[in-house]
C-alpha cells in the first residue's frame, strides 16, 4: 500500500485501535510504500511542521484505498472542526441495496457532539440551501420521487 499526503512530506505514525495507551509505530514519510501493514483497524496520525496533525482509523484495506489524505493549517481547518475523508460508499439499509455507490469529498464534521437546539438553529438557517436542494434532487433521481 502507499500512504500519501498532500501536501507530501508528512511524517506517519500507526497505532493497533484498541491500543490508546500504546506509543506510535513510525512508518517514514510521504508518499511512503508499505510493504507490510497489520490486518485489522488500525489508527493513523500525520504529521508536518506548519500543518495540523491528522488522524485517521479504519481496515487495513480501507486505509489501502484511501486516496490522499489532506493536511489542513490552522487557517485551512474550520474552528472545532475535523476533515473527514471522503470516498465511495453505498448505502446499507434494507430496501435501498439497489441505490448506486456514492462518491463523496472529503467534509468537516464538528469535534462536538450537536444539541437539538443547535441543529433546529442549522436547519432554520440552511433550509434554502443550494446544498438541500441537490441533495433532494439526487434522491429524488436515484430512490424514487419524494413528497
Amino acid at each position: 500500500m502507499t500512504l500519501e499526503t498532500d501536501p507530501p512530506g508528512a511524517t506517519v505514525f500507526r497505532n493497533d485501535y484498541l491500543s490508546k495507551d500504546a506509543a506510535w509505530q513510525e512508518l517514514g514519510v510521504t508518499p511512503l510504500h508499505v510493504k507490510r501493514f497489520p490486518l485489522g483497524i488500525s489508527r493513523l496520525r500525520f504529521e508536518l511542521e506548519g500543518y495540523l496533525p491528522r488522524e485517521t482509523a479504519n481496515s487495513s484495506s480501507r486505509i489501502a484505498n484511501a486516496g490522499v489524505f489532506v493536511l489542513d493549517t490552522p487557517q485551512t481547518m474550520p474552528k472545532g472542526m475535523a476533515r473527514v475523508s471522503g470516498g465511495s460508499t453505498t448505502i446499507q439499509a434494507p430496501g435501498l441495496e439497489q441505490s448506486e455507490a456514492l462518491e463523496l469529498r472529503d467534509f468537516f464534521m464538528d469535534i462536538h457532539e450537536v444539541t437539538i437546539r443547535q441543529y433546529q438553529a442549522f436547519v432554520a438557517a440552511y433550509s434554502t440551501n443550494q446544498l438541500i436542494s441537490e441533495t433532494l434532487d439526487w434522491l429524488d433521481k436515484h430512490l424514487g420521487a419524494i413528497e
